[in-house]
């Protein structure tokens, strides 16, 4: 009977029961491979760890030897410590650990020092904008700040800074406190009976912005100052043989006097017009040249001597209509090569001469002897920098001198920076080396 019959198993007879899953040493096998993994990541770190201190150790080395160097060996110096600092910011040490970063951060505030010291080297720390071209591809081509007014009681003019444009021929002012732009001279303009040109070249006059300007490509040019609200004009005499002027045209005006440089064939002279008789033809200012050859000046500026700026960077300086003496740029590291413009501060006798150089840096250097002061930049991470310096004008009448700097389409304003320490000088003791801006005189009553 069935019951007889012997029992299976319970299940399905085909199939086989495998051996139970050994849970025990698959968790003792990933704790294997966890401590191993744990173990390599660690290692790599502690190895990774090592070659950033050997780094930050050659950097720190490299910038240790910085402390004791003499003016011979700090350049050379110098460049082994950027070097050896590039190296810690391309290996990633930087990001090793807190205590790297603070390291890194020590080292470069230390070079930085040592470097503006050897290089005599600042940054504008408050660099800002205060105008911008209103037309997208627009570039300004110089700017006038006026003096504080003395002795003069309708000051309206003293409240404007004032923009050239001299591609498109227009001036404008703007609000001294930052605001927009206001076109107060343009071409097609109607002045009187005479419509104006393209506007060439601006300047302050005691009291008020006067401008120069050519009718047509090659005609005749116009002085025209204010005249209460509107302008005045006069014909500047013997203009007409000038033609076409070169980006070198300059017009300064000093003691009320109108001075005009890069002008008609005669390029290499100063035309000097009398103020109020600029329907006579002009006096040529230089008599004695010394030797020196002017045609190649690039820009022109008077303090009661004439300074003319050549391309190497040269500045030859005349008195009295002849010749005195040339000043020549030193130790400036890179050199000067590219220079666009300058401006000169205070009078014959003390202030600066402000180079602008290409390489987007101002140039401070000794008036008397051409010795490097500073060489001011933009610091690296500034949203602003001076890719297209072209021109500058130094506000002195504050307890800081002001630079008002023209950068392409951009008016930037910055505090001139303290002059850097001397490299031999204790860090303990402060020094302030920016003088005292020059208590600004009563306009002269002569020309140079």
């Amino acid at each position: 009977p069935p019951r007889a019959l012997p029992r299976r198993g319970s299940g399905l007879s085909y199939r086989r029961q495998a051996p139970p899953f050994p849970w025990q040493w698959f968790l003792v096998l990933i704790l294997v491979v966890a401590a191993a993994v744990l173990y390599g990541v660690n290692l790599s770190r502690e190895i990774a760890q090592r070659r950033a201190d050997d780094t930050l150790g050659r950097a720190a080395t490299a910038v240790a030897a910085l402390r004791g160097a003499d003016e011979q060996s700090a350049q050379r110096l110098l460049d082994a410590a950027s070097v050896a600092l590039a190296d810690v910011r391309s290996s990633g040490a930087i990001t090793a650990t807190l205590d790297s970063r603070q390291r890194y951060d020590e080292l470069e505030r230390e070079y930085e020092r040592t470097q503006a010291a050897i290089q005599k080297l600042t940054y504008f720390d408050d660099l800002t904008l205060i105008a911008q071209h209103p037309l997208q591809a627009g570039l300004f081509s110089s700017v006038v700040v006026p003096p504080p007014p003395q002795g003069i009681t309708n000051t309206a003019a003293f409240a404007s800074i004032y923009l050239l444009d001299s591609n498109a021929g227009v001036l404008y002012r703007m609000p001294r406190g930052g605001g927009p732009l206001d076109p107060m001279l343009r071409p097609q303009d109607a002045v009187g009976p005479t419509v104006v040109g393209k506007v060439k070249a601006q300047a302050w006059r005691e009291d008020n912005i006067v401008a120069v300007a050519q009718s047509g490509e090659a005609g005749p040019f116009t002085f025209y100052f204010r005249n209460g609200d509107g302008w005045g004009y006069n014909t500047l005499a013997g203009s007409e043989t000038w033609g076409r002027v070169s980006e070198r045209f300059r017009a300064v005006n000093y003691g009320g006097n109108l001075y005009i440089w890069g002008a008609g064939e005669a390029s290499d002279q100063l035309q000097k017009y009398i103020s109020g008789n600029y329907g006579q033809f002009p006096d040529p200012w230089i008599k004695d040249f010394g030797g020196q050859r002017t045609e190649s000046g690039l820009d022109l500026a008077i303090d009661g001597d004439v300074y003319l700026l050549k391309p190497d960077g040269h500045i030859l300086v005349f008195s009295a209509g002849a010749f005195a003496r040339e000043i020549t740029p030193q130790g400036i590291t890179p050199p000067l090569t590219t220079p666009a413009g300058m401006f000169v501060t205070g009078d014959p006798e003390g202030g600066s001469i402000f180079l602008i150089d290409f390489d987007q840096r101002i140039v401070e250097i000794d008036k008397k002897t051409g010795a490097l002061l500073q060489q001011i930049r933009a610091r690296p991470d500034s949203p602003y920098q001076l890719e297209q310096l072209t021109s500058m004008f130094v506000d002195t009448s504050g307890t800081r001198p002001i630079l008002y700097l023209v950068n392409g389409g951009q008016l930037l304003r910055g505090s001139l920076p303290d002059r850097p320490r001397p490299l031999a000088a204790p860090t303990s003791a402060p020094i302030t080396t920016t003088p005292a801006p020059a208590t600004n005189a009563p306009a002269p009553t002569s020309a140079p």
